[in-house]
């Protein structure tokens, strides 16, 4: 279940959120780390994958982000883009 916090942020109950943080960036937030996420606009909002490396953590470290959280942060990203009813490519 989600929560719009704004009109381009989202909070899931499962305990991560999304928010665009500029016309070229989404925040994806879990806990205590974050992701920069490069997007771009156009027909549909194009999230670049590619750009999903490193969980940016509190203290100022970087965790890489493995395979298996690659996955589930993209498709998590996914649904809360559909409950924004926000367009989106996966690229």
């Amino acid at each position: 279940m989600f929560k719009q916090l704004g009109p381009n942020e989202a909070a899931s109950t499962e305990g991560y959120s999304i928010k665009r943080a500029g016309r070229f960036e989404l925040l994806y937030t879990e806990g205590e780390r974050k992701i920069s996420v490069e997007v771009e606009p156009g027909d549909g909002l194009a999230i670049y994958t590619s750009s999903i490396s490193y969980w940016k953590m509190n203290d100022g470290s970087e965790v890489e982000v493995t395979s298996e959280e690659l996955e589930k942060v993209v498709a998590r990203i996914s649904k809360a883009l559909n409950f924004l009813n926000t367009e989106h490519v996966i690229e």
